[in-house]
């Protein structure tokens, strides 16, 4: 129905959070594929400066991470804390996300 009426799939709530943030937070993999191909923005962020890749890095949803990093999502991107997403699945102890990072070119230093 959503789609059907050309709803902004990178309309943000108050937090500055949008639809694909929330897909990828809660590793929605379907809802995420579609708000892909209808246009979200990988690389949007919310008001702390979290992106969805952050997201998916910090809460262990590996199979978003290989969807974003598909589509070109800034793997360097921090938070307002200077947290990358490399930083957040490092620090929680995601390996094989980890892995998928660094193999993409992701910045260690």
């Amino acid at each position: 129905m959503l789609l059907d009426r050309k709803a902004d799939f990178n309309s943000c709530n108050k937090l500055g959070e949008s639809p694909l943030l929330k897909a990828c937070e809660n590793g929605y993999t379907e809802i995420v594929d579609i708000l892909l191909e209808n246009g979200s923005d990988c690389n949007s962020f919310n008001n702390l400066g979290e992106s969805p890749l952050l997201k998916v890095c910090e809460n262990g949803h590996t199979e978003i991470v290989k969807i974003l990093l598909d589509k070109e999502a800034d793997c360097n991107k921090c938070d307002w804390r200077e947290r990358s997403p490399l930083m957040k699945a490092t620090e929680i102890g995601h390996t094989e996300i980890v892995k998928l990072l660094l193999v993409k070119g992701t910045d260690y230093i």
